[in-house]
């Protein structure tokens, strides 16, 4: 097998698709939409479940979660001050917690996303000033004056891009607070509006979201029970709580959402399968068509490898071709899927799906499996049997073959079985969806 004659079988593959533009067509718009829909959700997946990591620094940093009994509780402002006191395993003890404020102005009012974060936090999360100054370490103390950081996009959005807005101020939640400068955005809070500096309280009852440096040479695994009975309350060990520390790429910021993410992956994945057995069974019996060609091949004595060959290749230009048309599906799709995203989460959720190099992997490493996959299924025919078998028989004979029928029914019991599979959880999410509908909140 040489590059040339790989080559050749492609020219070939092309030329045979052109010849039926509006079949080729059809098969790559099925293959865009399936490929396409199914990279949009693991594009989403990934970018709410394996973040970017913006901390400086960032292979020292880690969060501190609360569990109970193997499961997240939220973990209290008084946790991260004692926690800041074991110098012995963290340089840095740093704290943020998201929220919404009213901003008033004049005689109306707008809620607007808040950052409350100790003030050396958001220079580590990459959020440049782009007018102004950032917090300074000892800003946010009760008797200091109020003073906030506000976003570009508020600066221009509710601002008119102001160059004087330095120094004036804005009425958050009554209190009066000056802008001491207008910062870039950061990709694990993009909507934050306003940040508000807040330096730990060591006997805080907010919840908040915990991020340690360790210390060189402390190593995550090695803290354990140590980590828990550093910041030990009363009742804990009774209650089954403990401490643990998680890497920001791997934070399991919301079960729930992680297994709906995965459940959606899952469902794409069977549509996408669905795609894939309908796909073979039309190129088997187009490929059944072409049995005097295949047999004339045979005859001039052309190896069952070299016959089989085309037949991949032209199943895996069709797949690259749905690839590429693909990608458009998949940056609308993401968008499409973020648009749909429940307000409330909309903290856990980035505002757009990147196409960055894993979507992109991705999606290229489905589209060559796909083309592959559907090219060996349409092809199963020649690859056991013997071609020369063929030669002198119509289309009927070949059609009517035990292997051929043995072939086209189990992708018809494949579609079925997952066809099935799909309405039957769509049935449950949508019961399931009802009853919580039903529940009185209380």
């Amino acid at each position: 097998m040489t590059l040339s004659a790989i080559a050749y079988d492609c020219r070939i593959a092309v030329r045979r698709l052109l010849g039926t533009p509006g079949y080729s067509a059809l098969l790559i718009v099925a293959l865009a939409l399936g490929i396409g829909a199914h990279a949009a959700v693991f594009g989403v997946a990934s970018s709410v479940l394996y973040p970017d990591n913006p901390y400086a620094e960032g292979r020292r940093v880690v969060y501190v979660e609360l569990h109970k009994q193997g499961r997240w509780v939220p973990l209290l402002e008084r946790h991260a001050a004692s926690l800041a006191t074991q110098t012995q395993w963290f340089d840095r003890i740093e704290t943020v917690r998201v929220s919404q404020i009213h901003w008033r102005r004049g005689d109306s009012a707008k809620r607007l996303p808040v950052g409350y974060a100790t003030p050396t936090l958001p220079a580590r999360m990459g959020i440049e000033p782009i007018l102004g100054r950032g917090f300074l370490p000892t800003e946010g103390a009760p008797s200091d004056e109020p003073v906030v950081i506000i976003s570009e996009g508020l600066w221009q959005r509710d601002l008119a891009g102001r160059p004087d807005v330095l120094g004036t101020t804005l009425s958050l939640a009554d209190v009066h607070r000056t802008i001491i400068g207008v910062a870039t955005s950061t990709s694990l809070y993009p909507r934050i509006d306003v940040w508000i500096p807040t330096p730990l309280d060591a006997a805080g009852t907010q919840p908040v979201t915990a991020v340690a440096w360790l210390r060189s040479g402390v190593s995550r695994n090695s803290l354990g029970v140590e980590l828990t009975a550093a910041v030990v309350e009363p009742g804990w060990s009774d209650q089954g709580l403990e401490l643990r520390l998680v890497p920001p790429d791997r934070r399991e910021r919301a079960s729930s959402i992680s297994r709906v993410l995965i459940l959606l992956w899952s469902a794409s994945a069977f549509v996408l399968a669905i795609i894939c057995a309908n796909l073979a069974t039309l190129l088997l019996a187009r490929n059944l068509s072409r049995h005097r060609e295949l047999s004339t091949c045979a005859a001039l004595g052309a190896s069952r490898i070299r016959i089989v060959r085309p037949l991949i290749l032209e199943c895996l230009v069709l797949g690259i071709a749905g690839g590429v048309l693909g990608i458009f599906v998949t940056a609308w799709g993401g968008q499409a899927l973020l648009w749909l995203r429940p307000r409330s989460l909309s903290f856990v959720y980035p505002d757009t799906m990147p196409l960055d190099a894993s979507v992109l992997a991705y999606t290229l490493t489905l589209t060559c499996i796909m083309g592959v996959v559907i090219g060996v299924l349409a092809s199963a025919r020649w690859i056991r049997t013997d071609v020369l078998r063929g030669a002198g028989r119509d289309e009927s004979y070949f059609s009517g073959r035990h292997g051929s029928r043995r072939l086209s029914s189990a992708a018809v019991v494949v579609q079925t079985a997952l066809a099935v599979m799909l309405v039957v959880g769509a049935a449950l999410m949508l019961t399931s969806f009802l009853r919580l509908r039903s529940l009185d909140p209380g």
